[in-house]
């Protein structure tokens, strides 16, 4: 049994007293802990025994964790920066820590070549590495663990966008089943009347042994290809265009696609009143704060920056509210000189709402670029 020495305070040597045994902590008590780690940490500890293994990757602990982390820190920003020298890396940022933490791409993977097909969703995003097949990534960037989507089970020839031959991806995450769900649309071909001659969609759940799950439903237009997908609201959304222009003259009409993850359907959004869907056109999607967010994409010569956000009314309806307007006439010229020539992208919502995060497309959020995204009050 342990002893404990304690001073006596006389001439005689110092008494020793037993310790007694220290009780364990009650397994609730060590899994509050553990939720509490960084996300790397906790995953590292599920190879101390196959009980901790099942615990921490139980769906209990994976949303207590999420929860509890976001709740003490300002948001992660999440970045991929490409380099002529070291092609893909992945940055992440938060308000807490200005200096960027690195994550690196795993070398089967690393090149030029990567491109981010799905924003984050609950701590995932989706990757395209065309390099190699058109390889598809589910990927964790505060683990750096990624796992490669099977093929599809309807194949595209990658002829390109432009012959209109070729897939999007969208990713969720379904409350009902808690899992994540990776959903594929591909594109075969176009009619003279501009309409898709063949659509496929199918759904695979993340983390499962299973295969792409065709569905019934198909998109009502053509989604953007080269636009990531946002998740937000218990959807899956989209730009999209109601028909391929058949010559320069075709006026564009834009929309906003839709997929519930609850009932496997699609839909459209309407957009903010007033807005048509040429003007849709200058206009980008993301996500802000739980909501859907839709952006002007184009600064210069525009007299306001607007930022809008789908929000629910009672009654399970859906509108737009004009969350942020920035005067251009009116911003700091730290802002102006950044933004010259360039468009803005929000990124996280700081300071309890107050502020904006905004970044300029391809700015490189390392120590050594000196640079960091500019912010705006709303």
């Amino acid at each position: 049994m342990a002893t404990l020495a304690i001073d006596s305070g006389g001439p005689g040597p110092p008494v020793s007293l037993p310790l007694a045994p220290c009780p364990s902590l009650p397994d609730d008590i060590v899994m509050d802990i553990l939720a509490r780690l960084p996300a790397k940490s906790a995953g590292q500890c599920r190879c101390l025994s196959h009980a901790w293994a099942a615990a921490l990757s139980s769906q209990h602990f994976v949303d207590r964790h999420h929860r509890l982390a976001n709740r003490r820190h300002s948001p992660r920003v999440f970045f991929l920066h490409y380099s002529f020298d070291d092609g893909a890396q992945m940055h992440m940022w938060s308000q807490d820590h200005h200096n960027s933490n690195d994550g690196t791409v795993p070398h089967r993977i690393h090149g030029h070549a990567l491109r981010l097909v799905a924003l984050q969703c609950r701590g995932l995003v989706v990757l395209e590495d065309s390099s190699r097949d058109h390889v598809n990534y589910v990927c964790n960037p505060s683990s750096g663990h990624m796992m490669a989507l099977p093929e599809g089970r309807q194949k595209i020839c990658h002829k390109g966008v432009s012959d209109n031959h070729y897939e999007s991806l969208g990713l969720g995450y379904d409350d009902q089943t808690k899992t994540h769900k990776v959903v594929r649309i591909s594109y075969h071909g176009c009619d003279r009347g501009g309409l898709p001659t063949s659509v496929g969609c199918e759904v695979y759940v993340v983390n499962s042994a299973g295969h792409w799950q065709p569905i019934q439903g198909k998109p009502p237009a053509w989604v953007i290809p080269y636009e990531p997908s946002v998740f937000a609201q218990g959807h899956v959304h989209w730009l999209a265009e109601k028909k391929v222009p058949i010559s320069a003259d075709t006026p564009i009409d834009m929309v906003i696609v839709s997929f519930s993850l609850a009932d496997q359907t699609f839909g459209i959004v309407p957009p903010p009143l007033g807005m048509d869907g040429e003007s849709l056109s200058r206009h980008r999607l993301t996500e802000l704060d739980g909501h859907l967010c839709l952006f002007s994409d184009y600064v210069p010569n525009l007299s306001c920056y607007d930022i809008w956000f789908l929000v629910s009314e009672p009654g399970a309806h859906v509108v737009w509210n004009l969350h942020c307007r920035i005067d251009m006439s009116k911003v700091s010229p730290d802002i102006t000189d950044r933004v010259e020539r360039c468009s803005l992208y929000p990124l996280a919502i700081i300071n309890n709402g107050s502020r904006i995060l905004l970044v300029k497309p391809g700015l490189v959020l390392a120590p050594l670029a000196g640079n960091y995204p500019c912010c705006a009050h709303c």
